[in-house]
């Protein structure tokens, strides 16, 4: 992930720590800066693909400062892992229980780029572009009448004027577990939250199921013909 810009990417690979993951990280390493130029500096967690000769040999050969994160404190790459909180969603949404979640990952990918970020109100993709991707289907298209030199200097102009923000925080407030929408009390059906350990791309949600009645306290539903509290 660019921390300017917030455009990011994702790759599969093998398992951590072995050659081919390692391997893997590095070409798509370069591949990146083959885009969008060589950085300054990457932060990284301590897997062992950061922590092996091949990653320092290629960091040494670009010119490249590695910085790693502390041990056990994802915190210190925040907005990386709430990143991978939001293309999980979006993968999710999109398998809808299957499996085959590499044929969906560009489409996920499309959508996390286009969503505006939180602190800055502009999505990856008008940071990096100018403006948003076209989405299929879209009927109207942005105006094209503009020459190429005034559209370079106008994206310039807006990446020198554009300054950093204060990230804003991501908690929950202590309350809001506890929370029951008010929705519950007259709904005529509900999700049921998946309690067992699943993969992190199934739903976490399974139903809708029937209310056949409630209380102040519990609700009995119809889940595939037997009656459950």
């Amino acid at each position: 992930m660019d921390a300017w810009t917030g455009w990011a990417d994702a790759f599969p690979m093998g398992m951590s720590g072995d050659a081919t993951s390692a391997t893997a990280c590095a070409k798509h390493l370069i591949t990146w800066c083959s885009v969008f130029g060589l950085p300054s500096r990457i932060t990284s967690d301590r897997g062992p693909q950061f922590t092996g000769d091949l990653w320092a040999r290629v960091m040494k050969s670009m010119g490249v400062e590695h910085k790693m994160t502390l041990a056990y404190h994802p915190q210190h790459n925040g907005r990386v892992e709430r990143w991978h909180r939001s293309l999980k969603n979006a993968l999710r949404s999109r398998l809808d229980g299957r499996t085959d979640w590499l044929t969906h990952l560009p489409w996920a990918l499309f959508g996390v780029r286009n969503s505006p970020n939180t602190d800055t109100a502009l999505s990856p993709s008008q940071m990096v572009f100018g403006e948003n991707f076209r989405f299929p289907g879209e009927c109207a298209t942005p105006d094209t009448d503009v020459s190429s030199d005034i559209f370079v200097r106008r994206l310039q102009e807006a990446m020198q004027t554009q300054r950093p923000h204060r990230p804003v925080w991501h908690l929950v407030p202590e309350k809001a577990h506890g929370h029951v929408p008010n929705e519950l009390g007259s709904c005529s059906r509900i999700f049921l939250r998946v309690e067992r350990k699943i993969s992190s791309l199934r739903p976490k949600f399974e139903g809708p199921y029937d209310v056949i009645t409630r209380d102040e306290k519990t609700v009995t539903i119809d889940k595939e013909g037997q009656q459950e509290k």
